[in-house]
């Protein structure tokens, strides 16, 4: 500990100093992105360690060191070093989809289907309706600063939607650090990640009608049926991509038994790289593949466990930029109504997913725990409410302040909750819930 505080303290006054240097170039230069970023993925991993040793998830410390060295903390990272980091983001994102996918085993879940799509829908439409209601009565009576009708309506519609996402990334961030398997951690992961793609359609097809309603667009073809049509289009098509890349993936696997990560590694730029140049949806892509490469490779245990083992850096940078990019000032000037939307989020999750638990007769840990898991918002909640104000401003700011100050909250308190229900189920250290109402301890695979 001493010597890492060491090693961070000399990084730290070194990339203070270095701009003011005779001869040095201005701070954040592109020169010095490389050197930045390696600063920050070692505090947000010594951060990281240190939260694991009081007990709270990593992925949290790697939020916090993002926060605290950011461009609205120490001002180590820019807000341009992050624009020209962002290839990274995809990447990760890439690799923790594949990580998503591949953790999702047909055998467990072709039982579960019909629990899996009844809790997603009732959710969506649950959590979608009521955040509505409650904005659209919040923003009338003057909150938000919000004074034309049809911009109060829009903002209400638009943090609906948005309260509908969770975060499959941290999800999977806590579930492989702890080991997870089990009834909870599966049927988390498997919703999460259909809910998500529904809510990308739905959001989709609310921006375009917006935008004809303003008509933003004059002559472009913004119907909700030609909107629906595109964006069920690009999720099928990025599946069966998805499938076709894992078919031709699983003949090759086997021959690199002892390079797995450099071969999964290329196999998630493989993704990212294609979903970018043909338009597709990367988190689709990316988790059918997975999926299918883990039903498809009689190793398929092998292929989560190397995905399991390198996939600590991937989540240092992915969530310390993360936290890097929340705008602290945004926490400060909404918290008010911020934490209206957490408090109110949580709670429908809680008693959304607790009664539908109870209607589909689940065992009373998984009633317990199972809401905990969709709390966190991070990537995909932020890339969302990013097209909200680049193509909403008159709206999309309020929108926007709401939601990235309530991510804050979120990406702290939500893995947190997730590892301690985890915990309490019997389902991190290899430790299984059978759904019979007891413990067992699961073959180390």
């Amino acid at each position: 500990m001493i010597v890492w505080l060491f090693i961070l303290s000399v990084l730290f006054v070194t990339m203070s100093i270095l701009p003011s240097l005779p001869g040095a170039l201005p701070a954040h230069e592109p020169v010095y992105t490389t050197a930045v970023l390696g600063f920050l993925l070692l505090a947000s991993l010594f951060i990281g360690k240190a939260s694991g040793r009081m007990k709270l998830p990593m992925i949290t410390g790697y939020i916090i060191g993002g926060m605290l060295f950011g461009p609205w903390g120490m001002k180590i990272l820019s807000i341009e070093d992050l624009d020209r980091l962002q290839f990274i983001n995809h990447l990760a994102l890439s690799f923790i989809a594949l990580s998503a996918g591949a953790e999702l085993e047909w055998g467990k879940l072709q039982n579960r289907i019909m629990k899996i799509t009844g809790l997603t829908t009732i959710f969506v439409i649950t959590v979608f309706f009521t955040v509505f209601a409650s904005f659209l009565v919040f923003f009338k009576a003057g909150f938000g600063g919000l004074a034309d009708p049809r911009h109060a309506l829009f903002a209400a519609i638009f943090i609906g939607i948005i309260a509908t996402v969770n975060s499959p990334d941290a999800a999977i961030a806590v579930i492989n650090e702890t080991g997870a398997k089990g009834t909870v951690s599966q049927t988390v992961l498997s919703v999460s990640v259909l809910k998500d793609v529904l809510v990308i359609m739905l959001f989709a097809l609310t921006v375009s009608m917006t935008l004809h309603f303003y008509q933003s667009e004059p002559g472009a073809d913004t119907t909700a049926w030609s909107i629906f049509l595109a964006t069920g289009k690009t999720v099928i098509m990025s599946a069966a991509l998805g499938g076709a890349i894992a078919g031709i993936v699983a003949v090759f696997f086997s021959g690199f038994a002892s390079k797995n990560f450099i071969f999964i590694s290329g196999l998630a730029v493989l993704c990212s790289e294609l979903s970018a140049m043909l338009g597709l949806n990367e988190l689709v892509l990316c988790v059918t593949a997975g999926f299918a490469l883990r039903s498809l490779l009689a190793s398929g245990n092998e292929f989560v466990l190397s995905l399991e083992k390198g996939s600590m850096p991937v989540f240092v940078v992915f969530f310390a930029m993360a936290g890097a990019s929340i705008d602290l000032y945004a926490l400060q000037t909404t918290w008010g109504i911020a934490l209206f939307y957490v408090v109110l989020r949580m709670l429908l999750i809680w008693a959304t997913t607790t009664g539908v638990a109870s209607l589909m007769k689940e065992k009373p840990l998984v009633k317990k725990h199972l809401w905990s898991g969709f709390v966190p918002q991070a990537g995909v909640t932020l890339g969302l409410v990013m097209i909200l104000e680049s193509n909403f401003p008159s709206f999309g700011y309020t929108v926007s302040s709401i939601i990235i100050a309530s991510v804050a909250v979120n990406l702290l308190v939500g893995p947190v909750l997730f590892k301690y229900s985890l915990q309490e189920c019997g389902e991190t250290e290899k430790k299984v819930y059978n759904g019979e109402g007891s413990v067992e301890t699961e073959k180390q695979i």
